[in-house]
């Protein structure tokens, strides 16, 4: 009876145990937190069938057509466009109920789990990636499947992986919850802090563009934005996003357009630190350059708008491929470019080591690496990959601030020749203008001066009785003056400017065209000649305006000089002009450049109802 109850408990026990498959792959014995590696213990097939189901994959399963990968190492399929299946023994040896969570580190669209039982394989639970972490079932940001399994408990479990639109490669565990939180939360310091990092070199890029008007900041900060939203994508964290628009914006941009473009701004960024060479050989790399950047904008455009256009297409790809192909070249090019630049052997000293170090430390090597296309470095966390290219870009924000500084440099010395070349010239045409004046003024004076006197002499004396003729050669007289005001310099050399301005204003009011009232303060000896000269003629250009064109009935100008500066005020009652116009007459542009001449300035107010005044400001130490 003893023995018959006996045998009925182990029977029933047995009816209970779930059913594990036999023959494939070792059973994972696990007792809460987990370590091994599921490389030797889990078994991987590939539907490539016209219909691919959960009854082929078991049918592969029981025909022993499941493989193996290599221990310790990530799996690695490439452009897979069929489903992938992961089958896998565990039992749970702890004395308690336990909750496991057999995770994924891929970027696969969704994860379907299926456990065998007495009555076959039933799905168990379904992993969405494009599906933000607070509506998963399991919140991280891989995709994760929950499995409680009972004391003792075994099961056999198969894993359905699709990837649409990235290479088909994986990392995966089988361990408690709070393990695999404890290692999440160390990640995610590691990653926060490089991403944190990232964003605020952009920032500080991109206010820098913006304040110096410089493209080369602004593409340094749209190349760490790139590098930025890559990292968050190869690192599963876009999860995290908050709002659905960013969330879909982010999961719907493709790695490799991104990568393409990242490789074409590390280039120009590059090229800008070493001084844009135009150079015969750099010219077709420039090319090659520009052509890969429009081609990654065009593959990324694409990609995003065409939502339905994936893997399963072979142009998907082909595409896909191409861009790998581009990216790589790029990163030859790169390097090429600053080999290009060696000229002596110094120079190769810096330069051989910059060119490796630009083609193994960038962005497109860590996307290619990130997806199984190239492995030149092992994925480990804290991963000193990420602290490589945190120094990479802080020192091209450097290079690119002294570049930017030598540069400005050479733009202000530059400017400054050519300043100093048009004063010269500027110079010289003011004493051509002026030997010519004097020549004109000496001429008049002595030829038509003379008749002029003469002629009015007669008038005056003979035809006293017709005024009209007396008026006329007076007014001649005047004119003739006025004019030679405008040429002769003598005054000023001999008598200085305030007696110049004020015998200018008389023969003015003899014409009785304007009333012109001058006022006069300081010392005018203290001031150059070259200066007083200048002076003189921009209130003779103010003069011309008013008479000319401010229809003004009284003016006033005032000359004041003291120890520091010279200033010319001058006010009419006109009606004025406006001041904002572009093209100023050719007495306002005088008038500018005179002052400019001596570092002055000039300030113009203008309407039609209190007519016009303008200010003069001119340093006297300047002219001395």
């Amino acid at each position: 009876m003893v023995k018959r109850t006996i045998m009925c408990c182990v029977l029933l026990k047995m009816l209970t145990i779930p059913v594990i498959a036999q023959g494939v792959g070792d059973t994972l014995r696990i007792e809460g937190a987990n370590l091994e590696d599921l490389s030797n213990y889990a078994v991987y097939w590939v539907d490539d069938s016209t219909n691919p189901s959960l009854s082929q994959a078991i049918k592969a399963l029981d025909q022993g057509q499941f493989s193996s990968w290599k221990s310790s190492t990530r799996l690695k399929l490439g452009l897979n466009p069929y489903p992938l299946w992961i089958f896998l023994n565990v039992k749970n040896e702890s004395e308690k109920t336990e909750s496991y969570w057999w995770s994924l580190y891929s970027h696969a669209d969704t994860t379907i789990i299926y456990q065998k039982g007495d009555a076959g394989w039933s799905p168990m639970d379904t992993a969405l990636f494009r599906r933000p972490i607070r509506e998963r079932k399991v919140p991280t940001r891989f995709l994760a499947n929950e499995i409680t399994l009972a004391p003792g408990e075994a099961a056999s479990l198969l894993m359905k992986v699709r990837n649409v639109s990235t290479p088909q490669h994986a990392v995966t565990d089988f361990t408690t919850p709070a393990h695999n939180l404890l290692w999440e939360k160390k990640f995610y310091w590691s990653i926060g802090f490089i991403v944190g990092a990232l964003l605020l070199l952009c920032f500080f890029s991109f206010v820098l563009g913006i304040i110096t008007g410089q493209r080369i900041f602004l593409l340094l900060a749209i190349y760490l934005a790139i590098v930025t939203i890559v990292v968050l994508k190869e690192e599963l964290l876009v999860v995290f996003f908050p709002g659905p628009v960013s969330f879909y914006f982010l999961t719907r941009l493709s790695v490799i357009g991104l990568t393409v473009i990242g490789c074409g701004l590390h280039y120009l960024i590059i090229s800008f630190a070493l001084g844009n060479p135009q150079d015969r050989f750099s010219r077709p790399l420039n090319w090659f350059n520009w052509i890969g950047l429009i081609i990654g904008l065009l593959v990324t455009v694409a990609l995003f708008v065409f939502e339905d256009f994936n893997i399963e297409y072979g142009l998907y790809r082909l595409i896909w491929n191409g861009c790998v192909v581009i990216a790589i070249l790029l990163m030859i090019v790169l390097s090429i470019l600053v080999l290009s630049q060696i000229k002596t052997p110094k120079q190769a000293i810096v330069y051989v080591p910059l060119a490796l170090l630009l083609f193994y430390f960038n962005a497109a090597g860590y996307v290619l690496n990130y997806e199984g296309v190239l492995t030149y470095y092992d994925i480990t966390y804290p991963n000193y990959f990420f602290w490589a290219l945190c120094g990479e870009f802080t020192f091209y924000g450097l290079l690119i601030g002294w570049r930017y500084k030598n540069t400005l440099k050479k733009n202000f010395k530059l400017e400054k020749e050519q300043a100093d070349h048009q004063t010269e010239l500027y110079q010289k045409e003011i004493e051509t203008q002026e030997r010519e004046r004097i020549q004109i003024a000496r001429d008049i004076h002595d030829d038509l001066g003379a008749t002029v006197s003469a002629i009015k002499l007669i008038i005056t004396n003979s035809y006293t009785h017709d005024e009209h003729l007396v008026k006329m050669a007076n007014k001649a007289s005047a004119d003739l003056r006025y004019f030679l005001g405008n040429f002769s310099v003598t005054n000023i050399l001999e008598d200085g400017l305030f007696h110049a301005v004020k015998q200018r204003a008389s023969e003015i009011n003899e014409l009785q065209l304007v009333k012109l009232s001058i006022l006069t303060q300081g010392n005018d000896r203290i001031v150059s000649q070259e200066l007083s000269l200048s002076s003189y003629r921009m209130v003779s250009e103010i003069i011309n305006n008013i008479i000319k064109h401010s229809k003004a009935s009284s003016a006033t100008i005032q000359v004041l000089i003291d120890e520091d500066q010279l200033q010319i005020i001058a006010e009419d009652n006109g009606c004025g002009f406006n001041t904002n116009q572009k093209n100023e007459g050719m007495g306002l542009s005088n008038i500018r450049m005179r002052a400019a001449r001596f570092s002055g300035n000039v300030h113009m107010v203008s309407d039609k109802r209190s007519g016009t005044t303008i200010i003069i400001t001119i340093p006297i130490s300047s002219a001395l």
